[in-house]
């Protein structure tokens, strides 16, 4: 059960959303806003530049959520 409580609480997109912007605000603190472009998510860093990953592709949706939740079961 605490497994199942715990998977629903993470899994809600709420969550996922604060969470992806205290990760983004992490880089801009730690690294500046002149190397985290928003627009583009990307970091610039040691002359390299990264990709940082979309939330909405992250995100599941309710459906998914269900046959992940389903698949805990097991």
């Amino acid at each position: 059960m605490i497994k199942l409580v715990y998977t629903n609480i993470y899994l809600k997109d709420g969550y996922l959303r604060r969470f992806d912007e205290g990760i983004k605000n992490s880089i801009i603190s730690h690294f500046g806003k002149e190397n985290f472009k928003i627009k583009t998510n990307s970091i610039k860093f040691d002359n390299l530049e990264f990709i940082y990953p979309d939330i909405n592709k992250i995100i599941v949706g309710n459906s998914s959520k269900k046959r992940f939740l389903n698949l805990m079961l097991v």
